[in-house]
């Protein structure tokens, strides 16, 4: 744990384990968890009142969404070569 700002946040292996877990997955399968994360917090932000993070949140959370389905579409294309 380590003080930033005032604020108390926990560091803990359990969140890079998480992370880890990503270390051999497809970047559509990064980019949907990356989407439902910003997603989550964009939601807590929200309540919060922290409207311009909410807003920079969602603008991450609709770019995951955009790279998923750009990659998508490129592999369909490759798919029919």
């Amino acid at each position: 744990m380590f003080l930033q700002e005032g604020i108390r946040v926990t560091s803990d292996n359990r969140h890079k384990q998480q992370l880890e877990a990503f270390d051999h997955s497809t970047p559509i399968e990064v980019a949907g968890f990356v989407g439902r994360l910003v997603g989550e917090l964009k939601t807590l932000a929200q309540r919060h009142d922290l409207d311009f993070l909410a807003y920079l949140l969602e603008m991450a959370r609709e770019e995951a969404i955009s790279q998923s389905e750009r990659i998508r579409i490129a592999e369909v294309d490759a798919s029919r070569r």
